[in-house]
């Protein structure tokens, strides 16, 4: 005789019951649902990227980066640049730059 209880199946099993019982099949979909999503996006972007800022946007979409706050600086950065190339963006860039105390004012 089997010293091990029958395995009885209960149904499915909850996300934290997967987790914690198959922790590696849990990082396994989860990892690749990412990798999915990811594709999905980038897949719906402008290609080629028109812009820097796109092109940045869609590095940190491929590289799985995180929104910090020094990516959001640099991206706003990016689009202030562009903004600023339209000629009738420049009150807006400017507006900008004076609420984030950054720019030519200071």
């Amino acid at each position: 005789m089997s010293d091990k209880s029958p395995t009885v199946n209960r149904g499915p099993l909850s996300l934290a019951e997967l987790k914690q019982s198959y922790p590696g099949l849990y990082a396994e979909c989860v990892a690749q649902g990412t990798q999915q999503e990811r594709e999905r996006i980038l897949a719906r972007l402008p290609a080629p990227s028109r812009n820097a800022r796109e092109q940045f946007a869609r590095e940190c979409i491929r590289n799985g980066a995180p929104m910090t706050d020094t990516a959001k600086a640099n991206y706003l950065v990016l689009t202030m640049e562009e903004a600023r190339k339209d000629n009738a963006s420049a009150e807006v860039v400017a507006a900008i730059e004076k609420r984030l105390g950054v720019g030519n004012g200071y």
